[in-house]
């Protein structure tokens, strides 16, 4: 004997629906994000006038790409990043700018390097201290 009930179904609780999945925002990165201050960033491009070697401030980054800031505007697509961490590794990627936005005189660079590098993400948990991630 099967037992059935007549009463509607309970709804579900508030408290465990995701507002951001409700309004059909899903997060794609497929990286973990760090937020490192020990890592200075150096962007390099080069140009038929003119080379940039241009320091930025590194927003966060993964073994995939970056966010990187700058106060000057960059408009070249095709870039490298250096970063130099304090033991003195230093790894020079070749990149993309995939998109900006400027907000107050300050621009924000989403960088993707060209290859997965999966010495740069060890070398990022190995060297983590502080744990910041987005």
């Amino acid at each position: 004997m099967a037992l059935t009930s007549n009463k509607p179904p309970i709804p579900d609780d508030d408290f465990f629906n995701d507002p951001v999945l409700e309004k059909g925002f899903i997060n794609k990165r497929s990286a973990v994000r760090y937020i490192r201050k020990d890592i200075t960033a150096v962007l390099f491009s080069r140009g038929f006038f003119k080379d940039i070697n241009l320091m930025v401030k590194l927003v966060d980054i993964s073994s995939k790409g970056a966010l990187i800031g700058s106060s000057r505007k960059i408009n070249r697509k095709n870039i490298s990043l250096q970063l130099i961490f304090k033991d003195g590794n230093k790894f020079r990627l070749p990149a993309s700018i995939v998109h900006k936005r400027s907000s107050n005189g300050q621009f924000l660079y989403g960088i993707k390097f060209s290859r997965i590098s999966n010495k740069l993400g060890e070398h990022l948990l190995n060297t983590q201290t502080d744990l910041l991630m987005k």
